[in-house]
């Protein structure tokens, strides 16, 4: 579900529309191709985990 802030922000009124948002990202592929089981090593800064792809 869309916060209702991301709502007001577009202009509209949380009260009248509700939002779903989904998606895969980059993030997320790579974690597929790869086999890495917890996506948030790619956002947790350790350079031995990015140092891991050269």
């Amino acid at each position: 579900m869309v916060h209702p802030n991301v709502i007001t922000n577009a202009g509209l009124d949380p009260k009248e529309w509700s939002g779903f948002a989904r998606g895969i990202g980059v993030s997320r592929l790579a974690a597929l191709r790869y086999g890495i089981k917890d996506i948030r090593y790619f956002t947790n800064g350790d350079l031995r985990f990015a140092k891991s792809f050269s």
